[in-house]
């Protein structure tokens, strides 16, 4: 079941599980980004997102809480590129590193069917954004039930040339305590070395820290992780010892990165899957490249467990 109501000025749908028990809320015309979602399992309802708390948040893209990284996850050096011969420059909205970051679907209004226990969202974007002109359709599917929900994301150029392509999803994570009290699992994954301004140096080491439950305590991230192992699959958990409670992150194969952050207040953590790490456009690590008229689909889900 689907219901609208309004933060202040900006529409909020709230999409039903058919218990009634599960819900996710979201807003079309803020890139359909979700900003609060509950899961019930075993008797228990549990609150997963560190979301926005208020039309204001919303509007200012407050740690870009929950939004989708399109066509660029994370950073691009100095916002430049350069795709078949020709350079581009995009915005710098990071001054402080004189960086481009993510993307800028954020903002962007999207249409939206319901179906069932789902629904389905769309953006035509037409190519009018500074430093990318290159026309795509986004669509999202967000499909709910009591103890899970998952994402399905398909980008299909609709320009006349090929475009390069980035994807990624910024969701904080909580379990209602300090960070430091949880513990954190990563697939398994190498740790890619960044420079001061957090773009990556090309060097990567395995990374043996979290190949099991470990507490976060004051461990600081801002990380990325390229996964390893199973190509079609990888898995991160976040889990409360004290109560059992784990909330679980899957991504499919499209989806070979991982951003790790903690943010200072340490309510909650960032677990960002992506399509390629920064600056992709500069290095073609992960970059999709898709003609005109192709297609890319990916899948997340979460699960939620006691």
């Amino acid at each position: 079941m689907l219901n609208q109501d309004v933060i202040d000025d900006i529409q909020q749908f709230t999409l039903t599980s058919n218990s009634g028990k599960s819900f996710l809320r979201f807003v079309p015309e803020f890139g359909a980004t979700p900003t609060e979602l509950q899961l019930f399992i075993n008797g228990a309802e549990l609150q997963l997102f560190d979301g926005f708390k208020s039309a204001a948040q919303i509007k200012s893209n407050d740690k870009s809480r929950g939004i989708f990284l399109i066509p660029f996850p994370n950073r691009i050096r100095d916002g430049s590129y350069v795709f078949e011969g020709k350079e581009y420059q995009l915005p710098i909205n990071k001054p402080n590193e004189n960086n481009a970051i993510h993307g800028f679907i954020w903002n962007r209004k999207f249409e939206w069917e319901e179906n069932k226990n789902a629904v389905a969202l769309t953006h035509d974007y037409k190519g009018d954004f500074p430093g990318f002109p290159f026309p795509f359709l986004a669509r999202f599917e967000y499909e709910l039930a009591d103890e899970s929900f998952s994402i399905k994301i398909k980008i299909t150029n609709t320009g006349k040339t090929s475009m390069p392509l980035g994807i990624g999803w910024h969701p904080y994570f909580m379990l209602h305590k300090k960070v430091d009290e949880l513990q954190l699992q990563l697939p398994a994954c190498n740790h890619l070395e960044a420079d001061e301004r957090l773009i990556p140096t090309g060097k990567r080491a395995a990374f043996k820290e979290r190949e099991t439950l470990q507490h976060i305590g004051s461990r600081k991230f801002d990380d990325v992780f390229e996964c390893t192992g199973n190509k079609n699959f990888f898995e991160t958990k976040l889990h409360d010892p004290k109560t059992g409670a784990t909330i679980m992150l899957q991504q499919d194969g499209a989806f070979k990165y991982l951003q790790v952050y903690t943010p200072p207040e340490r309510n909650s953590i960032a677990i960002e899957p992506m399509t390629c790490p920064a600056n992709a456009f500069n290095t073609g690590e992960g970059l999709i490249t898709l003609k005109s008229g192709e297609s890319f689909e990916g899948m997340m889900s979460l699960k939620f467990e006691v």
